[in-house]
């Protein structure tokens, strides 16, 4: 503030007076004072103290005579006190400071605590300086009167000052700001840790907190702020109550508290052999594929949820419809077994012999796709009735999934060329709301795997912030299941017998007819049906081939009818056949292993590579010594696969499938 005090002592009228700055332009204003002391509020602060002014004053009497004299002393005094810098004209900051003091309260590393008191009802500023560098502000127009810095670092030296603000009710008034005060601080190198744990239901055990710097341990009291799910006594013990999170703390007596957060989830145990079937998990890997293909997160399945879908499934035989045989909506079979959820949907489907053909039907059904790639969905389960089926998604309220551990078959020893879905590991999440949940890991979750590359590799599998790794060891020789997935398939998987329809629910629009597949083989000029998909073929650099279908989707591990515009009716070759595309979308050829069922895939470059072979066939092996087999042509559930153990039209196939004469493999 800048004080002017009168030139006239005694004077018992007031003061009219004029100011002004000396500056190249004045600035003037009229106030009326009624002591002998004006403070004048409207000086900026980047005038500084000492900042001198000119001022004129003239007495509010009734006398224009003495106005004038005055009015004119103070000019005439004015030339003197702008060479002399006297007090009586010069305005300067106020000099009581209001910020009566500022003291250190805690000194830990990157946790310094210190405590101001104000003179009056000013807000304030804080600034810190390191070193004696320039100050950086850390609060402005704060009405606290302490701080607690947690980015300081022991051993260091930091100057923190405090400044009073008094802002004018004029708004186009800077706020004035007083010189302040300093506190100078040397950081300690005391320092209390705790750690972020997450733990088991049930399990008892001793917090873990690290002091540093202390003489001895210092005494503190502990609390948690969610005891319903994680409970702490005054020694530091914690008890895991159910699932959930909560934060514990620990407050010394001088103030100072460290908190960690702490995790609580379901003891993580693999999944049931009866939980689902080999066709329904292949599935959920096919899902979770095209999930994550077009940017989505994968789903898991919670035990309880597959339990409603086991329901639905055996339904659907009597009823097939969304309308459950009592004449109930489809979701009230989670009323049913109590499992809740903030969102639902459904897709059913009849007819479709594979999964992979009931997959490409939902894929390709606006309804069913969008709830296959619906975000407000966490998890999923999968059933399947004689060709009836089902899938089931809910959401959750909060809290999704936030622990996940692997499960890994005890024998990860592979060839070549194997694909991630081929070791059959499964990931196990943690969801706060529904407990343990289970999902197939897919190339697409995995970094770090090399399947060319022979040895041990650690690969890592993510979900969101999640991360979890295994071992696998890659030996030489190529895989016969090159881009297959573990668990898939099934007696049965890949009949390509009658047509099929589905419907998609739960919220989503009603699903189109979807066609299954048909037979294949037919030779001669024949007429495209209509579950042959159209699209475009692209050969890779590598040499192999891909398919996109005419909506623009790449076909991943999944079988489908293709129409082969390279094939040549007049050599007897069909314009479509049955392919298989793995992971990656590479057109498999050469034996091909799904499930129980050995397929072979025409390796030859003859205009119909790749295509599913049928009937007998000569294969060479490695040595280029060929053997004869049959492949199933039928269409009763298991064409393609390579028939073992038999006689067909007189011939006989040991074992391994090899034509047989009185026993001896026959070879040319």
């Amino acid at each position: 503030m800048v004080h002017l005090k009168s030139l006239q002592s005694g004077h018992e009228g007031g003061y009219e007076m004029k100011k002004k700055r000396i500056l190249a332009l004045a600035l003037t204003f009229v106030l009326v004072c009624s002591n002998y002391a004006w403070a004048d509020t409207g000086s900026r602060p980047e005038h500084g103290l000492g900042s001198e002014y000119a001022s004129k004053v003239r007495t509010a009497s009734s006398s224009n005579a003495e106005k004038d004299e005055n009015y004119d002393k103070a000019t005439d005094s004015n030339a003197q006190n702008k060479a002399t810098r006297s007090n009586a004209l010069l305005m300067k900051w106020d000099e009581s400071e209001k910020i009566t003091d500022i003291v250190l309260v805690n000194n830990y590393h990157r946790y310094v605590q210190i405590k101001w008191n104000v003179s009056g009802s000013y807000q304030c500023n804080l600034y810190r300086s390191e070193d004696g560098s320039d100050y950086i502000k850390l609060e402005s127009g704060t009405w606290k009167r302490n701080y607690t810095d947690k980015t300081a670092e022991k051993g260091k030296t930091y100057q923190y000052k405090v400044t009073a603000v008094k802002r004018s009710s004029d708004e186009t008034q800077d706020p004035q700001e007083t010189e302040g005060r300093v506190l100078e601080v040397v950081v300690s190198d005391k320092e209390i840790l705790m750690q972020d744990q997450e733990v088991t239901v049930g399990i008892t055990g001793q917090v873990k907190i690290t002091f540093s710097g202390f003489e001895e341990a210092p005494e503190g009291v502990w609390r948690s702020d969610n005891g319903n799910v994680i409970s702490i006594t005054q020694e530091g013990v914690f008890t895991a109550k159910k699932r959930g999170r909560a934060n514990l703390f620990f407050q010394t007596a001088d103030g100072y508290e460290v908190s960690c957060k702490y995790l609580c989830y379901d003891e993580m145990v693999p999944p049931s052999e009866d939980m689902y079937t080999s066709r329904e998990w292949t599935v959920f890997r096919i899902t979770n594929q095209n999930r994550m293909k077009e940017g989505h997160l994968p789903l898991s399945m919670v035990p309880l949820m597959q339990t409603g879908t086991d329901i639905r499934k055996k339904e659907l035989t009597q009823k097939y419809s969304h309308i459950r045989p009592d004449g109930s909506s489809c979701f009230t079979v989670f009323n049913e077994i109590g499992y809740t959820t903030s969102s639902m949907g459904e897709n059913i489907a009849w007819g479709y012999s594979s999964p992979a053909a009931v997959m490409n039907g939902w894929m390709h059904s606006s309804g069913h796709y969008k709830n296959i790639m619906n975000d407000n969905f966490v998890h999923f389960a999968t059933g399947e009735s004689n060709n009836y089926w089902v899938q089931m998604f809910s959401g959750c309220y909060d809290d999704k999934l936030n622990h996940m551990e692997l499960f890994v078959p005890a024998d990860m020893t592979f060839k070549k060329a194997s694909a991630i879905e081929d070791f059959g590991v499964v990931a196990a999440l943690n969801c706060t709301e529904h407990g343990i949940s289970y999902m197939p890991v897919i190339s697409q979750m995995c970094t770090g795997y090399d399947a060319n590359q022979e040895g041990q590799q650690t690969i890592t599998v993510k979900y969101k912030d999640l991360e979890a790794s295994f071992t696998v060891t890659i030996k030489g020789g190529s895989s016969s299941n090159s881009g297959g997935g573990s668990g898939s398939g099934g007696g049965g998987s890949h009949s390509y017998g009658s047509g099929g329809s589905s419907s998609g629910g739960g919220g989503s629009s009603a699903g189109g007819t979807g066609k299954g597949p048909g037979a294949a083989g037919i030779s001669g000029a024949e007429s495209i049906p209509d579950y042959v998909v159209k699209g475009d073929w692209t050969q890779t650099k590598e040499g192999g081939w891909r398919f996109t279908d005419s909506n623009g989707m790449p076909y991943l591990n999944q079988w489908a009818a293709v129409y082969n515009p390279y094939a040549n009716p007049t050599s007897r070759q069909n314009s479509f056949d049955w392919f298989f595309f793995d992971a990656n979308g590479n057109m498999v050829t050469g034996w091909y292993q799904d499930g129980e069922n050995l397929f072979y895939l025409n390796q030859n470059s003859d205009g119909t590579r790749g295509k599913m072979v049928t009937g007998w066939c000569w294969v060479p092996d490695q040595n280029g010594v060929q053997k004869c087999y049959y492949f199933n042509p039928n269409s009763d559930g298991t064409r393609g696969k390579m028939m073992r153990n038999g006689v067909i039209d007189g011939n006989t196939v040991n074992e391994n499938g090899e034509w047989t004469v009185n026993g001896v493999v026959q070879t040319k």
